[in-house]
């Protein structure tokens, strides 16, 4: 396994995958079993390995990898290489959660296990290239008459930015709209 240009260290590595599905129960108090996708999640891989006692450069240079920031303070993302990621379509990686070390009681080694989060998945990226949905006027019905100066209320006011978005839902909606201050 790959991050970047850095090889993972040790022996033994196993990885393996968590796909979060994540699903919310919409069946209220019945016994139905409805549910709704609230959105795919980011992938995490859980990488253990073994790093013998007599390489401690090795843990030390990994753990490092595992704490490193960015310029803005933000943990590094690397570019994965490994084949259970590219046949889950991971790219990109950060660390994430614990990074663990144990001795391991027969041999000269530690057991390092540590996560590694998916950064910026594919169905990220799909949603941040969908424009969003720009709220569209319901157009009129009917013939419209303007109001000529003499006709318009004495006491009426300009609405404010907020108040006239508040009132094209509310004619969007089938409402009225006061102008009127009371």
């Amino acid at each position: 396994m790959m991050l970047d240009n850095y090889k993972i260290p040790g022996k033994n590595l196993k990885v393996s995958l968590v796909l979060p599905l994540a699903r919310k129960d919409i069946s209220g108090q019945t016994s139905s079993t409805d549910t709704v996708s609230t959105g795919n999640k980011a992938k995490t891989l859980a990488i253990a390995l073994t790093v013998p006692h007599k390489q401690p450069g090795d843990l030390r240079r990994l753990a490092a990898k595992a704490q490193a920031l960015d310029t803005a303070g933000k943990p590094m993302v690397y570019v994965i290489s490994d084949d259970l990621a590219e046949a889950m379509d991971i790219r990109q990686v950060e660390f994430t959660g614990d990074f663990r070390v144990d001795e391991q009681d027969n041999l000269q080694a530690w057991s390092v296990r540590f996560s590694l989060r998916e950064h910026l998945s594919v169905p990220e990226k799909k949603e941040q290239r969908q424009e969003k949905p720009t709220p569209q006027e319901t157009p009129a019905t009917g013939d419209t008459v303007a109001a000529t100066p003499e006709e318009t209320p004495v006491n009426a006011r300009e609405l404010t930015g907020f108040e006239s978005f508040l009132a094209k839902i509310d004619q969007a909606l089938g409402g009225t709209v006061d102008t009127e201050t009371t």
